[in-house]
């Protein structure tokens, strides 16, 4: 490919003008001596132009040495300058500070625009990390010495946020980054794609009573209560959280919150970082990974899903119709409930309490369904003959459906008969979901359905659905009545 475009754009028979802009070299997982000499070859060629940037690594130094540059450090410095300026003596104590050690202060933000090489980013998680060492009483002189153990590079100084937070709050901060990581990360076989949690989601997903999704009735709180929860969940953010995670206000006054404001990164480069496998490892690690009870994210999401289900009577505007979000919450709620049945290993008790859950979302959501949804908008997994039990299966919760047929030891009806059941877990399932689930008939062969029963309309279904090409779901099917 390499040499394919260096042909291209150095060759002379076809007429060819090319105009490059290229961000970020220095991110290339390669060799940087090797792209840097691949563009300084490109730039040399009368019929194009190049613009790339990178941080200064000495390979791009080397080889785009007399070529027109500019350093972006130079460009932003009075940005910069002024930005931190303004944040520290516009501060009523650093105000204070100032009248007291007046030489002092102008030292401190030459020192952080030195220390900045021009990335604007690293000045304002910088100043919130002074701003907030000034609510210990600090010296101009520990801000300094708190400045000079901060990291000069991005990534490193994430790391140092994240891991060197106060100890009293380091395992909810390490919670928080989690939780908004799993609510928006995806997998292969997810139900529907992530979103980011609302500040209320955040709120519920951390919350300390681990049963309250089970045990809280319909509109359990106020709506007053459930403002004042996320006006507190937005503070807490800020001091857990260094500014890393971040309420999207919108047009909103920095200080007011709604329930449904998003919560999400600063930056994408936060996502990055936070999104990366060790990044992960190292955050399971720190939050019981290791232990008997580690902590998990889609377990804590699938909570505030149910929960705010319970009170979406007052997460929504006034002037909106609450059903408009439920089927997104029920959609994301079955996401997460699906990771939790196929990432876990259920002892006695927990088990019993993960089927209490999943109970509660399916009557939770159906309270929706029924009550403020239109009947034509109803998907399979709640039509008029579904139960808890078609809902397991429909949703591939083979953990939960295994669970409530040993503990309700039911007699098979027709509406809920194991030929009808098998046929949900064969035929019915959205095509847009995912395919059949080899758990979950392995759950109904188990308690006795009948394959055999169920496959000619499984069959024709899956001709009638799927084009000839596409024979990967008949394979599916035949393997898991084999």
């Amino acid at each position: 490919m390499k040499l394919a475009f260096k042909t291209l754009i150095l060759q002379d028979q076809i007429p060819l003008k090319l105009c490059l802009f290229i961000d970020g070299l220095d991110e290339y997982d390669g060799d940087e001596y090797e792209i840097a000499e691949l563009f300084g070859e490109i730039s040399k060629s009368p019929n194009s132009k190049c613009c790339v940037s990178s941080r200064p690594h000495l390979p791009f130094q080397e080889a785009f040495t007399g070529l027109l540059g500019l350093r972006l450090e130079d460009l932003t410095l009075p940005d910069i300058q002024k930005f931190a300026s303004d944040k520290l003596e516009n501060d009523k104590r650093m105000q204070r500070l100032t009248f007291i050690e007046p030489d002092d202060t102008p030292k401190l933000v030459e020192e952080i625009v030195t220390s900045a090489n021009g990335v604007f980013l690293w000045v304002k998680l910088v100043v919130a990390s002074l701003l907030s060492g000034l609510g210990n009483h600090d010296q101009v002189s520990d801000l300094r010495a708190r400045l000079r153990v901060l990291p000069k590079d991005l990534e490193d100084l994430y790391e140092h946020m994240v891991l060197r937070v106060d100890e009293s709050y380091r395992r909810e901060a390490l919670r928080l980054y989690q939780i908004v990581a799993a609510a928006v990360d995806s997998r292969p076989d997810d139900w529907t794609d992530g979103i980011h949690l609302t500040i209320l989601g955040v709120v519920f997903a951390e919350e300390k009573d681990s049963d309250l999704a089970i045990t809280a009735q319909m509109r359990f709180l106020e709506q007053a209560e459930v403002y004042s929860r996320c006006q507190r969940m937005m503070y807490q953010l800020v001091s857990r959280c260094g500014g890393l995670l971040e309420v999207q206000n919108g047009d909103h006054p920095r200080d007011e919150v709604t329930p449904n404001m998003k919560v999400s990164y600063m930056h994408r480069t936060v996502k990055d970082y936070l999104e990366k496998n060790d990044t992960r490892v190292l955050l399971r690690c720190r939050t019981g990974g290791a232990s008997a009870s580690p902590f998990d994210p889609n377990l804590a999401i699938l909570r505030s899903y149910v929960l705010q289900l319970k009170v979406l009577d007052f997460a929504v505007p006034a002037d909106q119709d609450p059903s408009s979000n439920a089927w997104d919450y029920i959609h994301s709620a079955i996401r997460h409930a699906r990771r939790v049945d196929t990432d876990s290993r259920f002892e006695p008790d927990s088990l019993s309490a993960h089927v209490a859950l999943l109970d509660q979302l399916y009557t939770t959501a159906l309270y929706w369904v029924r009550r403020r949804i239109p009947s034509d908008s109803r998907e399979a997994i709640f039509r008029s003959s579904s139960s808890a039990y078609t809902f397991a299966v429909e949703c591939g919760l083979h953990q939960y459906l295994n669970a409530k047929l040993d503990k309700d030891n039911i007699i098979p009806k027709e509406k809920f008969g194991w030929k009808s059941l098998l046929d949900a877990a064969l035929v019915s399932l959205p095509a847009n979901r995912h395919l059949v689930s080899s758990k979950i008939v392995s759950v109904l062969v188990d308690h006795g359905a009948r394959p055999l029963e169920a496959w000619p309309g499984a069959l024709r279904y899956l001709r009638e659905n799927f084009p000839p090409e596409e024979d990967h779901p008949t394979l599916i099917l035949g393997n898991v009545l084999t």
